[in-house]
């Protein structure tokens, strides 16, 4: 996904005070050093993001875990201050 992306997407859904969860991944993060025999171009690294963004699963391990924890941390109405 490109940055601008989910850029418009997070202004069109959320307001700029909302608590999000985030995880991304960066290229530099999986680049090979300098030196290495191997290099992970920028057209790889597309064909990646673009097989991840097809990934329907994706995430979902993750997804699992925070409905866990949202289950755990809520309170009932009743006991909610506003």
């Amino acid at each position: 996904m490109k940055v601008s992306e989910l850029i418009k997407v997070l202004q069109e859904n959320n307001k700029p005070d909302d608590e999000i969860l985030v995880l991304w991944w960066e290229k530099h993060n999986f680049d090979y050093a300098q030196d290495d025999e191997m290099k992970l171009t920028d057209e790889a690294w597309l064909e990646i993001s673009n097989e991840f963004n097809e990934w329907d699963s994706a995430g979902e391990e993750i997804g699992e875990w925070i409905a866990d924890a949202v289950s755990e941390k809520a309170v009932p109405n009743d006991e909610v201050t506003q």
